[in-house]
């Protein structure tokens, strides 16, 4: 029985870290069902932008407050203890808005080949959607051949948009996530 459900794990966990495999790829889409992805894909990242912008808030918002105490401090008043601790709930209240924000950025599935966008790269530009993306080496990060644009992933995440599905190549988003 153990053993049983250890291979049940095993089948979920590499199901979930390798992408899909893809049926059509986007020069094989006709340009209504092109439109058709864009359009099933707008709510996602209209709500992603928005959580995306409560998230930077939060951030800011904590970054002021927790600096709020040192600018007292400095000045020369002295607080009292139902001061502080007002301002010990209210860190942590933000705190926990901090991280359900970041928890909570929608899933973002490409419609057309059901795979993550936000998670490996695949064989196309998640930028311009070209298949000429270089493979990433032990020394270089991806690159686009027919854009110019790097895949570089900094300590704070990615640092390029995407556009495109890079598993499939169909343009989803003008502006960029």
């Amino acid at each position: 029985m153990r053993k049983q459900y250890n291979q049940k794990l095993g089948g979920i966990s590499a199901r979930m870290s390798k992408p899909l495999p893809v049926a059509k790829v986007a020069d094989e889409y006709s340009a209504e069902e092109q439109m058709l992805f864009r359009e099933q894909f707008a709510p996602v990242v209209q709500r992603y932008r928005r959580r995306n912008r409560h998230r930077i808030v939060c951030v800011v918002g904590y970054c002021i407050w927790l600096g709020f105490p040192v600018i007292i401090a400095i000045s020369g008043y002295s607080l009292s203890k139902d001061i502080i601790r007002a301002w010990f709930v209210v860190a942590l209240s933000l705190g926990l808005a901090l991280i359900v924000f970041g928890l909570s950025l929608p899933r973002l599935e490409c419609p057309a080949c059901h795979n993550r966008l936000d998670r490996r790269l695949g064989h196309y530009c998640p930028k311009c959607g070209s298949s000429q993306l270089e493979p990433e080496h032990w020394y270089r990060t991806p690159r686009c051949n027919d854009c110019g644009k790097r895949m570089a992933r900094g300590k704070h995440g990615r640092c390029y948009r995407i556009r495109a599905c890079t598993h499939c190549g169909v343009i989803l988003d003008e502006i960029g996530l």
